[in-house]
């Protein structure tokens, strides 16, 4: 069956909620990717975690798209978002996860000074008993916070899936609109509506655009 397009305000309402309704499930499906990893590293490496690598990296990765992407759906911006108050009735845990996934992200991620990283800058120094030390050479040691816990992962698994039922909900109702706001159009209206066509923008004009 074929679909038209209508920019209406209710249909702006439905897009905003569909949107956080996918962001949140790219949390869900990013922190299950993440857990496996963690858990099968651990099982590899056993109490050695010492060592640095490709699978370091991926397991970073993942947990900054995953805080990156749950965050912006807190953002104020455009978009439709959520904040504390959809919390409500929930418990004071419930809520102390979500202010900590949160200021992890604005932190740990979107901030380059911060607690969680740090460098500090130190010199070798030969005979430094003696009368006439000297300075042989010097050199900076960056320190990362590791990844969290599998505990912590899980959390915000089932932390997004939670929220991923709230905005779903609202995505109905929006939908509901959306189809009341049609029915109520006459029929020529209807007839001028243009087919549903999509077509993301690429490029370094696309990236310059203003939000809309």
């Amino acid at each position: 069956m074929a679909a038209y397009r209508v920019k209406f305000e209710e249909a702006r309402e439905a897009e905003d909620y569909h949107s956080l309704y996918r962001d949140f499930e790219f949390v869900v499906e990013t922190a299950k990717l993440l857990a496996t990893r963690v858990r099968h590293n651990a099982t590899a490496q056993g109490s050695d975690t010492s060592s640095v690598g490709e699978e370091d990296y991926v397991s970073r990765s993942l947990w900054i798209a995953a805080l990156v992407t749950y965050g912006r759906c807190f953002h104020h911006g455009r978009r439709k978002h959520l904040n504390e108050s959809d919390f409500e009735g929930q418990s004071e845990e419930v809520l102390q996860w979500h202010r900590y996934f949160k200021d992890t992200r604005d932190k740990h991620v979107a901030h380059s000074v911060n607690p969680f990283e740090e460098s500090a800058t130190g010199v070798s120094i030969v005979d430094r008993e003696s009368d006439a030390p000297r300075v042989d050479g010097a050199g900076v040691v960056y320190l990362l916070r590791a990844g969290e816990p599998v505990e912590v992962v899980e959390q915000l698994r089932r932390h997004a899936a939670w929220l991923q039922q709230v905005v779903y909900q609202r995505y109905n109702e929006a939908i509901q609109k959306v189809i009341d706001k049609a029915n109520s159009l006459s029929k020529e209206e209807l007839c001028q509506l243009p087919p549903l066509e999509m077509k993301p923008e690429m490029g370094f004009e696309a990236a310059r655009k203003a939000r809309r």
